[in-house]
């Protein structure tokens, strides 16, 4: 094993993708590939990073994908090897913007999202994977809201939700008819098409099994306005391109400290929407 390797000794209970990119053969180029990545970040990484990495593979690659990715589109990054506060801290000008980085899992409870047996045809779980999505928006929002309270976080800095789907294990299927934030965060359900253009109609929940009601317009919930934005992605280890080119941004008309354009100007996909008699309109900027 080489010198400052990303890949550690192997663990009784390491993650089953870590070991397979670290030991299958056939999975030489996306070890080398990681290996590059850890190159590009290891001066900001957090302490026990490798470790972590080790354990739970989905959310720190993440976090290492998504730190590349916005250095690439030209943002400073300020090092926090104590990994206290959110994840990613970016020094615009004299000012601050923080973001914090999730990959929820398929769950444990019985609206889990299911796994894929293989050669079989099974209903696309969107409901199941919308809720892990949601649930991570909220435990995030939480998370911002102790770190200003800690004074961690200063109450006139912007917060981004930095949330991706490699966890869930379904690709691109949730961002039918639109993608996956839109309809966790305004609550967009079904397209509609129109001789002058185009809406989404709007579901306001997702019901769990277990009865209770999760909230699918965040955005339009007051309790949500520190958030500014969530960034998203869903692209997975072993089929991720360019980390740039994968992260979309999308805005809180109703943040209380909003991204500002010389910001989002720099992301490659950046969307702000509008809401009009329960009508959803979404539209890049």
């Amino acid at each position: 094993m080489m010198k400052d390797s990303l890949f550690l000794p192997h663990t009784e209970n390491e993650d089953d993708l870590y070991r397979a990119i670290q030991d299958d053969h056939h999975l030489k180029e996306f070890r080398t590939l990681l290996e590059k990545m850890w190159d590009g970040y290891k001066q900001y990484a957090p302490r026990g990073f490798r470790q972590n990495l080790q354990d739970s593979f989905h959310n720190r690659w993440w976090e290492m994908y998504l730190t590349l990715g916005i250095l690439q589109l030209g943002f400073d990054i300020a090092t926090n090897k104590q990994d206290i506060g959110p994840d990613i801290k970016l020094i615009v000008g004299d000012s601050s913007l923080w973001m914090e980085a999730v990959a929820p899992s398929k769950g444990e409870a019985s609206d889990r999202v299911p796994v894929q047996e293989p050669n079989t045809a099974t209903k696309m779980p969107k409901r199941e994977g919308l809720l892990r999505l949601t649930q991570s928006i909220l435990s995030k929002k939480e998370a911002f809201e102790r770190y200003v309270r800690e004074s961690v976080v200063q109450v006139n800095e912007p917060c981004i939700i930095a949330l991706s789907g490699c966890n869930l294990g379904l690709g691109d299927t949730l961002n039918s008819p639109c993608p996956a934030p839109m309809s966790i965060l305004t609550g967009v359900d079904n397209l509609v098409l129109t001789p002058e253009g185009q809406y989404y109609t709007q579901r306001q929940s997702i019901q769990r099994d277990s009865g209770s009601v999760v909230d699918t317009a965040v955005f339009e919930n007051e309790d949500y306005q520190i958030i500014s934005a969530v960034l998203y992605s869903y692209d997975e280890p072993l089929s991720a391109p360019n980390p740039r080119d994968s992260l979309k941004l999308f805005l809180n008309p109703h943040a209380k400290n909003p991204v500002p354009p010389h910001v989002y100007d720099k992301f490659v996909e950046t969307w702000v929407y509008t809401i009009r008699d329960e009508a959803i309109g979404w539209d890049k900027v």
